[in-house]
């Protein structure tokens, strides 16, 4: 929407303006109709998320690619009016490659300073980002790691699972929250191929990351740890608001 409405407007600088404080405002609007649409949606294990206070999450994560997204459709419009040279991120990168920060994400605090978006080539499973692309085989046919996740939280397991499969079934069970473990290569899992699911992920073959059910990696364990379903529980709690964040 806010693409078209930009991209209409006539090559007067001050009506690109006016279009940007219009989007604000429209986008302020909708902010709260979505809360009302997401209020009534979700149900059922989801809905604990929106009323433990995670909707307000939706919003820090989203105002910032929103920003950034009438910024780069501003430098468009001046582009092709000639206004200015050619300096916006690729459609790749904003598309399939921005980053979420917010309190329903579990990374690195050095990760605050990295930019909002990368090219999808790059993505490595760090939190904060779209899981990455990777075909996997299961049974007779190929399915990407981006499609195991079918709506519900997903964790992906590495080779040499250390009870981390274990841990999520225990975790979903204490939580109500559906949590579908893969263990890649398992007896019953994916079979990885192309050999470089831990290379894709950035983990060791005993690592775990948890993609949430946008598909947006939540939180992921590098390695193996002493208590699998301790560090998931501890990570689960302090994605849902029930544990405070670390200072």
């Amino acid at each position: 929407m806010l693409s078209c409405l930009i991209g209409t407007v006539n090559q007067k600088g001050k009506w690109v303006i006016v279009s940007y404080h219009f989007a604000l405002q429209c986008t302020t609007y909708l902010r709260h109709y979505a809360r009302k649409i997401i209020a009534k949606r979700l149900s059922g294990r989801h809905a604990h998320w929106y009323k433990n206070g995670k909707s307000g999450t939706y919003f820090r994560e989203n105002g910032q690619i929103g920003k950034l997204t009438v910024e780069q459709s501003l430098l468009r419009h001046f582009y092709r009016t000639g206004s200015i040279e050619r300096r916006f991120i690729d459609d790749a990168e904003m598309l399939f490659g921005y980053r979420y920060r917010s309190a329903a994400i579990l990374a690195k605090p050095d990760t605050n300073m990295a930019p909002l978006t990368q090219h999808p080539s790059q993505l490595d499973g760090e939190p904060g980002t779209r899981a990455p692309h990777l075909m996997l085989r299961r049974g007779e046919s190929l399915i990407s790691t981006i499609d195991l996740r079918l709506g519900n939280w997903t964790l992906l397991v590495g080779i040499q699972d250390t009870d981390w499969s274990e841990a999520a079934r225990g975790v979903s069970q204490e939580t109500d929250l559906l949590i579908t473990a893969h263990h890649i290569e398992g007896v019953n899992g994916c079979k990885d191929t192309q050999h470089c699911f831990e290379e894709c992920f950035e983990i060791s073959s005993k690592g775990a990351v948890l993609v949430r059910p946008d598909g947006f990696v939540a939180w992921r364990s590098l390695g193996g740890v002493n208590h699998p379903h301790t560090q998931l529980r501890q990570a689960i709690s302090r994605l849902l608001g029930r544990e405070p964040n670390p200072a």
